[in-house]
């Protein structure tokens, strides 16, 4: 079994929140009129996404607030989840399941629901790719017919479009930006900005998967360019040599500017990535990767106030519009994009003059968002509910 570290803090908003999920039940959910979700949520043991990460924390979050009490559990040992491994607080059966379904559905996402679906749970299914989710889709038919999902999560209204051909529950919108942790966006916020005007570098920085389908070497290359050319630019790559063709470059252009590039391990912990994005002027994930619709860490360099440059993949397109970011087009090269939006920002002082404008963006956007949130711990913590729910 893996199990999410907690995680400190609780949604912004909190008591609009936690008021959302109480009003629930004609007894109060803290002392000793504790409601028990028992809600097993199952997560292949592959799949330690980011977004799949945000979703233990929001659940982790719950359970110290005692909002719910939820047993984590891989996908290797369904019946284990749903049933064993309980708190000795714990009573009755659990009441609902909830699975975070991976970017081949019918194949792994169905494992550890399609047993709490036989023995008559209401299987909450979340999707956090749209590599599947379309009306041709032969694995997300073949997902629903197995599992029989009561409630669909998807993090974008686009998204919610295209999973509504076929569905057999109800499609629920929530977004990656309201399982955040609050304090972690705080932190964001909070830490002192570079000072307008500086004679610091312009900063750009990549966080995630150093391969090339998520832009790892795009990135790399476009620094090289905009350094060679004479520009006065630092490039903050975060994330695990995996891929030779990017390690290689990474290496060459190191040797180039050797005081300019620093490639450090993925920022596991809060704080480090909090620290890390604090650092940052210009945001860039020119991924193709399809697997995760809406990055995490596009929503964390936006609460930094960092300026965002992403691909249109998933729901990027709407993720960047609600926090005023740059959408990247497909033939211009990614240097070129990154210059554009410099002078769209009258420079790197500018850019730097606007980092509060984004932040508060974005924390306009995640308040918004929050009731998609309370809905969903609304129809774990009262299944009856869902019905009613389903027929909206």
């Amino acid at each position: 079994m893996w199990m999410a570290a907690p995680i400190r803090g609780v949604m912004t908003s909190g008591a609009q929140t936690t008021s959302a999920v109480t009003d629930v039940s004609a007894e109060r959910v803290f002392g000793a009129a504790r409601i028990v979700i028992s809600a097993s949520l199952s997560f292949p043991s592959a799949d330690h996404s980011p977004a799949t990460e945000a979703l233990l924390g929001f659940f982790s979050r719950a359970n110290e607030l005692d909002v719910c009490e939820v047993s984590f559990a891989d996908a290797v040992a369904p019946i284990r989840s749903l049933f064993g491994r309980r708190s000795p607080a714990s009573t009755g059966q659990p009441g609902s399941f909830f699975v975070s379904v991976p970017s081949d559905p019918a194949i792994r996402g169905a494992f550890g629901a399609v047993p709490a679906s036989t023995l008559g749970l209401p299987v909450f299914a979340h999707h956090h790719s749209d590599v599947y989710l379309n009306s041709a889709s032969n694995q997300l038919r073949l997902f629903r017919r197995m599992c029989h999902p009561a409630i669909e999560v998807v993090p974008s209204p686009q998204l919610a479009e295209l999973a509504e051909s076929t569905r057999t529950g109800r499609i629920l919108v929530v977004d990656n930006a309201c399982l955040m942790d609050e304090a972690d966006c705080a932190e964001l916020r909070s830490s002192p900005a570079p000072v307008v005007g500086d004679s610091r570098p312009i900063i750009v920085g990549y966080l995630g998967s150093l391969t090339v389908e998520h832009g790892a070497l795009d990135t790399i290359e476009a620094f090289a360019r905009l350094a060679d050319s004479g520009l006065a630019i630092e490039l903050h790559i975060a994330g695990s040599m995996v891929d030779l063709e990017v390690s290689a470059a990474l290496l060459e252009v190191s040797g180039r500017h050797p005081h300019r590039v620093r490639h450090s391990e993925y920022p596991v912990e809060a704080d480090q990535r909090c620290a890390w994005f604090n650092d940052i002027d210009i945001f860039v994930l020119p991924t193709t990767d399809r697997t995760d619709a809406q990055p995490i860490a596009i929503y964390e360099a936006a609460a930094a106030g960092c300026a965002v440059l992403a691909a249109s993949i998933g729901a990027v397109p709407e993720q960047l519009e609600s926090v005023g970011g740059y959408l990247m087009n497909s033939v211009e090269r990614l240097d070129s994009q990154i210059k554009r939006v410099m002078s769209m920002n009258a420079g790197i002082a500018g850019i730097r003059a606007t980092r509060e404008q984004r932040m508060r963006k974005f924390t306009s956007h995640r308040e918004k968002c929050l009731p998609g949130a309370a809905e969903l711990l609304r129809l774990l913590i009262d299944p009856s509910q869902l019905e009613s729910a389903i027929n909206l």
